[in-house]
Order: C-alpha cells, then structure tokens, then sequence
C-alpha cells in the first residue's frame, strides 16, 4: 500500500512511541467523552479511559504510531456519527459521514471497507435507516470514487488506484500466519468474558432506557462481527486488532458501570489480571 511508504511511517522508533502514547491518550479521553454525552454508558464513569489505557498498554502491535492510527480515527469519528444518529435529527448527515470516513480509512487499510456492513446492522439496530440514508450513502461512495480518480488522474497515476482497489476484495481466509499462544489466550479469555457480559446484562438490566438496551445490543454485535473480520484478514492481524478491542472498552465499561455485584468485580479483575499476563506472555515471547 502506497501510504505505508508515508515518509510518516519513518520516524525514529522513540519518536513513533511517543507520538503513539500521545495518540492514546487523545483516543481514550475522545472515547470517554464519546460515552458520556451520547450515552453510550448511561452514568459518568472513567471506566472507558482505564480500560482503553490497561488493554492498549497490554498489546504490543499497538505501540507504534503508523497509517493504522488514522485508519482507526476515521473509524471512531464514523461511530460517533453512528451513535449520534440515535440522539439527534441529522441521520442524512451522519450516514454520509460515516460512508466518508470508512472510505478515508480505506486508503490507509482497505480492509475496513468491510466494516461498513456493521454501521448498516448499527442503523437497523438502530432504527433509523431510511431511503434518504441510503441516498446519502450512495451519493458519500460517488464522492470518494470522483475525488480518488481525480487525485491519481492528475498526477498520472491511475493504475496504482486500479491495482489498489483491488485489495479490497482480497480476503486471506486461506494464506498461513504465525500467531503467538499468548495471543489465542487474551481471545479466548475475551470471547468468554463477552458471552458472560451478554448475560449479565440482559439478566440483570432489562430496566434501563431502550437507547442503553440498543448501545449494548450494537456493541457487542460489533464485538462479534470485528472478530469475524479480523479472523478473515488474519494476514493483517496487527493492523485490525484494535478494532475488537475498542468494542471490548465499551462493552466493558457499560457492563462494570451498571452492574454492581461479586461476579462483576471478579470480572473487572479478571479482565486485569488477563491484560497483565498477556504483556509478560508477550514480553517472554511465548
């Protein structure tokens, strides 16, 4: 991909590891502001930036700031606009946001093209698609098409465009990749703390707001389709991981926030104690 040669990506590794805790801290604290006044999580909680600081810190592909960074903010900025669309009366706006920035992302990793069936799954859940979204959404794709033409035809480089979107039909379901035991441990322990998370919820909060129901229902349906998605582009495995993991922050947090019980706390201290022994699993190579 022609942005991974961004002279960008160059920087020295201090630099880069820097610019990336920098980055971190930038994404957690928008994350947290995110949940806060769209309420994704229904009472003011830090929970989000803890978490996002704990499993960050805890994964060692996410420690270099490079062209997966920007794919990931148009990607929070596209779930905002998602989120919004519940809370506010701009929809048409917001679905050609959202067609907008999962494009963007795409130049940086054409596999989150792909994601855009989870923003449609997030409008149904949602229950505001319409034929004016969809309108907007068409007329967002016709966009970026125009201006990438544009862009490559003015500087004569329209074959490396057509050779790019080429990549976003490839799916590496079948090519080998070498994937650390510690790895397949920090899954395995998530996808089992998720399946608890579902129950506890729906057990013991059926009371809350339907929009709070609809949050937790889109989360971790998001959790669930991001795994497919990594699991599919597993040759990109790196670049995709943080995907999953910002679903785990907010899945987490809405879960710790309105449950206050034992179980819960031995999940919340499961969930560091986890983080904790994947880093030095990690770190020991393993």
């Amino acid at each position: 991909m022609f942005m991974k040669h961004y002279v960008l990506w160059s920087w020295p590794v201090w630099i880069s590891h820097i610019v990336s805790f920098i980055f971190t801290l930038f994404v957690l604290i928008w994350l947290t502001d995110l949940c806060e006044s769209l309420q994704i999580i229904p009472i003011r909680s830090a929970l989000p930036f803890l978490l996002g600081l704990l499993l960050i810190s805890s994964v060692n592909y996410l420690q270099l700031f490079d062209e997966r960074s920007i794919a990931l903010m148009c990607f929070l900025v596209a779930l905002k606009q998602l989120f919004g669309m519940y809370h506010f009366e701009w929809q048409v706006v917001a679905g050609f946001n959202i067609t907008l920035m999962l494009g963007i992302a795409a130049f940086f990793e054409p596999q989150y093209i792909w994601l855009s069936a989870l923003f449609i799954l997030g409008m149904i859940i949602f229950r505001v698609i319409t034929r004016r979204i969809f309108l907007s959404v068409i007329l967002a794709i016709m966009l970026i098409l125009i201006m990438s033409a544009s862009i490559f035809w003015l500087f004569d480089a329209l074959p490396i465009l057509i050779d790019y979107t080429n990549k976003f039909i490839e799916v590496s379901i079948l090519d080998p990749i070498s994937v650390h035991r510690s790895d397949i441990i920090f899954g395995v322990c998530f996808l089992i703390l998720n399946l608890y998370s579902i129950f506890g919820y729906l057990v013991t909060n059926t009371h809350y707001k339907l929009n709070v129901r609809f949050n937790f229902t889109f989360v971790n349906w998001g959790f669930w389709i991001s795994i497919i998605w990594v699991a599919l582009f597993k040759g990109s495995f790196a670049q995709l991981i943080i995907i999953p993991i910002i679903f785990i922050i907010l899945w987490s947090s809405l879960l710790f926030s309105t449950n206050h019980n034992k179980v819960t706390n031995i999940l919340f201290l499961s969930i560091i104690i986890i983080s904790i022994i994947y880093r030095v699993l990690w770190l020991l190579n393993f």
